[in-house]
């Protein structure tokens, strides 16, 4: 069975009352399921005094951002930074979702890795913004692909431009279009 560490009830009370010595005290389990970019992620982020909330982004950032990386492999030393930054009560520290990242075209990425050995996702994007669907259909000739894998990376490709053009669409309606 995994352990699991409370950060809301713990972690995050513990930083807020500056308590050095949290990390210090956990179990070996515990000092396992401490995940230093979780906890920073919601001790930086504040809800409430405009005031405590600003203290605690900018000490975060400056103390913890800044020399976070040179003590990488000391936990208990990244727990201390984090704790320093503590006002001594506790305050409301809300749960922030990870972005959530586009997930590229696999099927339109496998072509074009295929014709393109070793093309990473940026260089794809790179590709398929040089190319239009007539170019498309071409490559996929030469490649001598089946009928059926055919349609799916051309479909693929399809949606890919759509998705691109809405994306485009609202750079426009934000004020993005040309100045008159």
């Amino acid at each position: 069975m995994t352990y699991k560490l409370d950060y809301w009830r713990d972690t995050l009370p513990a930083i807020d009352r500056g308590r050095m010595d949290y990390y210090a005290r956990l179990s070996p389990e515990g000092r396992k399921a401490y995940s230093f970019p979780v906890v920073l992620r919601a001790a930086s982020a504040v809800k409430g005094n405009p005031d405590v909330r600003d203290w605690y982004l900018l000490s975060i950032n400056d103390r913890v951002n800044r020399h976070g990386a040179l003590v990488t492999k000391h936990p208990e030393l990244q727990h201390k930074l984090l704790a320093s930054c503590g006002l001594g009560d506790q305050v409301n520290h809300p749960w922030i979702p990870m972005p959530k990242r586009a997930t590229p075209n696999h099927t339109l990425y496998d072509f074009i890795r295929e014709n393109w050995t070793g093309a990473n996702e940026l260089e794809c994007e790179i590709i398929l913004k040089q190319i239009d669907q007539e170019k498309l259909i071409s490559l996929i000739r030469e490649a001598g692909l089946d009928p059926d894998r055919s349609k799916e990376v051309v479909e693929a490709y399809e949606r890919h431009i759509g998705k691109r053009s809405k994306a485009k669409g609202k750079s426009k309606a934000k004020g993005g279009g040309k100045k008159r």
